[in-house]
């Protein structure tokens, strides 16, 4: 095979050499020809300067008194500082102090109603707070009604292995079988797989069996060594007390 480069061969590398510097010239001049305007600030040193600074300045207001950081410097015109809770909420402290007085005025009629004393340092509070977080009220009330329905849900599984239990206990008694190991170790097999069943199994252990026949009983299952007490062992005292781990 001949090295030769013939001569369209040569053209071709030729223009096409031509177009790559062509096109990185382009390239080059664009970015050369776009103004500060319209960089992104996140390409500035300055700007990174900037978030630096403000990120201290918050932070070295976390240890001070509320009073102290939005404490008026004009008290005849404004309570508090409406300029300090402006910058802090993005917002204008002509926003801020039409906000203040509306919400003033409904501090002082729910005041009326309730025929309770005005407090204006606890109504700047409330409204200062408010203003930080708008939607805090809401999403409280929703993680309140989240607990509430976990808590139901963890009250109606306890009250379900409870049950269990008792109906166990009283089908014994009923026919005159004596809660002993043996008995205990019959219905292991029974209860074992289902989605309650070892809770049913650790209360029922904890109530008729000594230590060394739970331990018999763990091992069985494969369980660690007092497990049965620890985990799954359920009284009246867990009602209204779900565990970190319970979930719906």
């Amino acid at each position: 095979m001949s090295n030769t480069i013939n001569a369209t061969e040569k053209e071709e590398i030729i223009n096409s050499t031509a177009n790559e510097q062509t096109a990185n010239e382009q390239t080059e001049n664009a970015t050369a020809n776009v103004t500060a305007w319209e960089r992104p600030l996140n390409t500035f040193e300055e700007w990174e300067i900037a978030k630096a600074g403000l990120r201290a300045w918050v932070d070295d207001l976390d240890a001070k008194k509320m009073g102290e950081v939005f404490e008026s410097k004009a008290r005849k015109t404004a309570p508090f500082s409406f300029q300090m809770l402006a910058i802090i909420t993005h917002q204008s402290a002509g926003y801020i102090g039409d906000k203040w007085n509306k919400h003033k005025e409904n501090a002082l009629q729910a005041c009326n109603k309730d025929r309770t004393e005005y407090n204006e340092q606890n109504a700047i509070c409330e409204f200062i707070l408010n203003s930080l977080a708008p939607n805090l009220a809401e999403e409280r009330a929703k993680r309140e009604e989240e607990e509430r329905a976990r808590l139901t849900a963890w009250n109606a599984f306890v009250n379900s292995v409870l049950s269990s239990v008792t109906s166990i206990l009283e089908t014994w008694g009923e026919f005159d079988i004596p809660a002993t190991f043996n008995s205990v170790h019959k219905i292991v097999p029974k209860y074992k797989d289902k989605e309650n069943g070892l809770y049913i199994i650790g209360t029922l252990v904890n109530r008729t069996l000594n230590e060394e026949e739970q331990n018999a009983i763990e091992d069985e299952l494969g369980l660690k060594r007092g497990d049965l007490c620890d985990i799954y062992y359920l009284t009246d005292e867990d009602l209204d007390r779900a565990p970190e781990w319970f979930k719906i």
